[in-house]
């Protein structure tokens, strides 16, 4: 059987350690998509000898798509970001400014889903992050945070983390498991940041259904 990679979705607000997580899988290579490459000081932290091997900063989707092979888990910063940069793609396919109509957006979408595809059938694993947005109904805040990123995320990513610091402590929800179902006595609901690691996501996914452990794309 073929290697199997997740495609993982890391959910949080600024500062809770959505890109610093994603550096901890197994070999990987952090793709920055946001405007001041704000992952960099991030992978000079987790990897202060090899940095520049781990970390490319990307605005352009020529670029987005001609990433380097050779790594097990690549890190997408964020996934509003690639929506913005595919974006632009189909802006000058089509000489436009911007996405119009709103219906247009279906075809950027389907851009991401085969540039995801693309990484996942190398194999390799594929984590995007997503940020938080104040929520409006009416043009009035409700008060409420929520996600902002790429839509699709949300029902086609294997495994979704949401991350969140209390009492200085790093907690990751898991919102969504597909490997398990969520009422099953074996969904594991959240993880505690010292105990967090690859190995232990492939325990709560792979070695809950009794997968072999070969076929994790390490």
């Amino acid at each position: 059987m073929n290697q199997i990679p997740l495609l993982i979705e890391l959910i949080g607000e600024a500062g809770t350690g959505k890109t610093h997580t994603g550096l901890l899988f197994p070999n990987p290579l952090l793709i920055d998509c946001t405007e001041q490459g704000e992952g960099e000081i991030i992978a000079r932290k987790v990897f202060p000898d090899e940095w520049e091997k781990r970390y490319i900063h990307v605005m352009d989707w020529h670029d987005l798509l001609n990433i380097a092979e050779g790594y097990s888990t690549y890190i997408f910063d964020t996934s509003k970001d690639v929506v913005s940069i595919m974006s632009d793609k189909w802006c000058a396919k089509y000489n436009k400014k911007r996405v119009y109509p709103p219906a247009a957006y279906g075809e950027v979408y389907k851009m991401i889903d085969k540039l995801i595809k693309d990484v996942l059938y190398r194999p390799a694993n594929v984590v995007m992050t997503s940020i938080l947005r104040d929520e409006y109904v009416n043009d009035k805040k409700t008060g409420v945070r929520e996600r902002d990123g790429y839509k699709r995320l949300s029902f086609e990513s294997w495994l979704r983390l949401y991350i969140k610091i209390e009492n200085n402590k790093r907690i990751y929800q898991v919102i969504k498991n597909r490997f398990v179902d969520r009422t099953s006595d074996d969904f594991v609901h959240e993880l505690d940041g010292s105990e967090f690691s690859f190995n232990k996501l492939v325990e709560i996914t792979f070695d809950k259904v009794g997968f072999d452990r070969s076929l994790v794309v390490m």
